[in-house]
């Protein structure tokens, strides 16, 4: 029933090669960069390779946080581009009582404190949380604003070819330099090999596009992330591109 259901609708068939052979799990790997490529074509852009280097200095820490229950660290996450040192506020959240606890990497519409960042009732049950605001990565301004952030880091502008990558790629590229920075310097005391990455709508399909790129993530937890996201483009339902450009 799924097979005829992906024919009839023209989805391309994950289980089969682009020459038309059966997959096998020693040419997954190949597959799988067959489908990015056609994700990185006609949906999202091709993003740019990872940065040399990645960095973060502690700019507050509370150690006694929630009560004493949560260490509190507010960082700032830097790396290096052809355009000089980008730079992003990162917040972490670690149950002083929990040992390497797994992480959840919220990307969020809003800094904390926010009442959709439950930080207190996720760090009692043993998790970590790390937050950062998309906006602090580039601005969401709508009609082509590509001044700040990342993008201007990478000199993007609202000319860019069909195939260059826009905010989406460019928020997803920010959740793997905050992993980049959790491994790095973190996983003495968190389990940096079980962060899922979570969003929102447009930032359910960033969860999504960063997961799928970046094998690291453990997994990736979208919510009502819309046409090209979860639901596909040709026949999903949900928010388009064309209403926030």
């Amino acid at each position: 029933m799924v097979s005829k259901l992906l024919a009839e609708k023209a989805y391309l068939p994950v289980l089969k090669m682009n020459d038309g052979s059966a997959v096998t799990a020693n040419t997954w790997g190949i597959r799988r960069q067959e489908l990015l490529e056609v994700l990185q074509s006609y949906s999202y852009g091709f993003t740019p390779p990872e940065p040399k280097r990645v960095w973060g200095r502690i700019l507050r820490e509370d150690p006694a946080a929630y009560a004493g229950k949560v260490l509190e660290q507010q960082a700032e996450l830097s790396f290096e581009t052809e355009r000089g040192v980008c730079s992003f506020p990162v917040s972490l959240y670690i149950p002083v009582k929990a040992e390497k606890p797994p992480v959840f990497l919220h990307l969020a519409f809003r800094p904390v404190p926010d009442r959709y960042i439950p930080v207190e009732e996720i760090t009692d049950q043993g998790f970590a949380l790390a937050v950062v605001c998309y906006q602090d990565m580039v601005n969401d301004n709508h009609f082509g604003d590509f001044s700040g952030g990342i993008a201007a880091h990478f000199g993007t502008t609202a000319s860019r070819q069909p195939d260059e990558w826009g905010k989406i790629g460019m928020w997803a590229y920010g959740a793997s330099r905050v992993l980049d920075y959790l491994i790095e310097y973190c996983s003495d005391v968190l389990d940096t090999t079980k962060v899922a990455v979570i969003g929102h709508s447009r930032l359910g399909k960033t969860a999504l596009w960063a997961g799928a790129q970046d094998q690291r993530f453990w997994c990736a937890i979208s919510n009502n992330s819309g046409y090209g996201g979860a639901a596909s483009s040709k026949y999903g339902k949900g928010e388009r591109v064309r209403d926030f450009l």
